[in-house]
């Protein structure tokens, strides 16, 4: 057992949303999230942030807690990546360990994921992918790949969600500049 609060905190995040938020942020960092520990005994993900940023990140509201100062927290060895018991489900970097994880960025993902839906999107090459979008993406408030609402933003295409008893709602969706120029628009 580790105790928290001197090399780094931890945001504790249920194995649910924990699961998506890591996969979110996975994806807006190009797989460099930082740390994050799952205990698959107690359904539980430990997401490393710097030390006394873990309030920060955390929202009882969210069901998340932060674990400072006078917490212990098991850690695996470095090289346990087995979803057996305590592993590293995202490991610490061998090139730079003391990179962690972005406590703002993560409650911003995590107040993402309370209030996101899950809807269908058309990508390159004629896929489609399933994502969570929020109320503001589905309103064309905010760029459907990042969120960001700074303009300009561009029409990007339609996302359909599956609303139950096969009701299906389309909403036309837009996208920064950013990524419509790294290729990430419809």
């Amino acid at each position: 057992m580790t105790e928290a609060g001197i090399h780094w905190d931890a945001v504790a995040v249920q194995q649910e949303p924990g699961l998506a938020a890591l996969s979110v942020l996975d994806q807006e960092t190009g797989h460099r999230t930082g740390p994050v520990i799952w205990d698959t005994r107690n359904s539980t993900l430990y997401f490393l942030v710097p030390a006394a940023s873990a309030a920060a990140a955390a929202d009882p509201a969210l069901g998340t807690r932060p674990l400072s100062r006078g917490t212990y927290i098991g850690v695996p060895g470095v090289d346990r990546v087995d979803p057996t018991g305590l592993c590293w489900i995202a490991p610490p970097s061998p090139t730079d360990l003391d990179q962690l994880v972005d406590p703002l960025r993560l409650a911003a993902v995590l107040r993402h994921l309370a209030t996101a839906r899950w809807v269908t999107r058309a990508v390159a090459g004629g896929r489609e992918v399933d994502i969570l979008a929020s109320d503001e993406q589905l309103a064309g408030r905010a760029c459907i790949v990042c969120r960001t609402t700074r303009r300009p933003l561009h029409p990007d295409g339609v996302v359909t969600l599956q609303a139950g008893a096969g009701v299906v709602r389309d909403y036309d969706t837009v996208v920064c500049t950013r990524d419509l120029e790294a290729g990430h628009g419809q």
